[in-house]
């Protein structure tokens, strides 16, 4: 079975996320960003409104293997230097 490390795990959300907004641009839909330690509102034409101050910041876990509920799967976390 292949390893997953963090790099791949962060260009999958990366994707995934890149995705959602220009579907949501698409759909004329509204969608939040967290930057500089507020959340944005960003409506779909591109105007930004400061929403709040976030409640929690980032958070590093230091976890060398993750092991998932069904057993099947292994992910490997790969700290940075």
């Amino acid at each position: 079975m292949a390893e997953i490390t963090a790099s791949v795990i962060e260009k999958a959300q990366r994707k995934a996320a890149k995705e959602s907004i220009r579907i949501n641009k698409a759909l004329g839909l509204p969608y939040h960003v967290v930057r500089r330690g507020y959340l944005y509102l960003i409506e779909a034409d591109g105007t930004s409104k400061k929403i709040k101050k976030v409640v929690f910041g980032l958070r590093r876990i230091d976890l060398n293997h993750i092991k998932l509920k069904d057993g099947k799967y292994k992910i490997q976390i790969v700290r940075r230097p």
